[in-house]
Formats: C-alpha cells, sequence, structure tokens
C-alpha cells in the first residue's frame, strides 16, 4: 500500500478514535459533573488536538522528531484548518437557504474541510520525511 494512502486510513482511524474520546469528555465533564458547556467543549478539543498530534505523529505519520520540532507546526496547520472551516461554514450557510438541513450540510462542509486541509498539511509539511 503506497504511503499516502496508508497515512490517509491511519489517519480517519486516529480521526474517529479522537472523536470519541473528545465527546465523552464533553459529555462526562458537562453532563456528568456539570461543568459549563462551553468550558466542557473547550476541554474536550483541547484534548483532542493533544491526542490527535501524539497519535498522527507516530501511527499516521511514523515521525519520531521531537514535539519542539513539529508541535509548533502542528499548531498552525490546526489554526489553519479551522479557519478554513470558519471560511466554508459562512460561505455555504450563504449560499443555502436558512434551514436545519442547510445548517447541517454546512457544518459537514467545514469539517470535511478541516479535515483533509490538516491530513494534507500534516503529511505535506508538518510531518514531511526529511530529505534523505
Amino acid at each position: 500500500m503506497n504511503g499516502l494512502l496508508r497515512a490517509a486510513l491511519r489517519y480517519g482511524l486516529v480521526g474517529l478514535l479522537n472523536t470519541a474520546l473528545g465527546y465523552a469528555i464533553i459529555l462526562g465533564l458537562n453532563i456528568g459533573l456539570g461543568v459549563d458547556p462551553f468550558i466542557a467543549n473547550a476541554a474536550g478539543y483541547v484534548f483532542g488536538v493533544v491526542l490527535a498530534y501524539a497519535l498522527n505523529r507516530r501511527f499516521t505519520f511514523g515521525d519520531d522528531r521531537g514535539v519542539r520540532r513539529t508541535g509548533p507546526a502542528y499548531v498552525i496547520a490546526v489554526l489553519l484548518a479551522f479557519g478554513a472551516n470558519q471560511l466554508v461554514l459562512a460561505l455555504v450557510l450563504r449560499v443555502l437557504p436558512a434551514g436545519h438541513t442547510s445548517a447541517a450540510l454546512a457544518q459537514a462542509a467545514g469539517v470535511m474541510t478541516y479535515s483533509v486541509l490538516l491530513f494534507v498539511l500534516s503529511y505535506f509539511w508538518v510531518f514531511r520525511k526529511p530529505a534523505a
């Protein structure tokens, strides 16, 4: 299996695990412990970004360089992907008529944009294999 396809499949697995654990943390904090929903949500996302970085660095991309080498680039990549997510969300909401279906489609477009862009940035920039 080629490296890009292998990385994409592993990235998808990490994403599923990351989503499940992040959501469990959000619910556990908010519903289980009564933490404010916005704080619980932020905590879940922070956990998710850290978990995704750790798993993607080693499992998905097989990068053994330290956090100092790849961590700052990963944070920048996450911020760029989030910015693109917000842009796509705003654009789709402008184009589609108002309603729950449109909102769901806009959110899905934003999530897909975030996921694909973060993968591309991770593969070709953050965790790119150094030239031999």
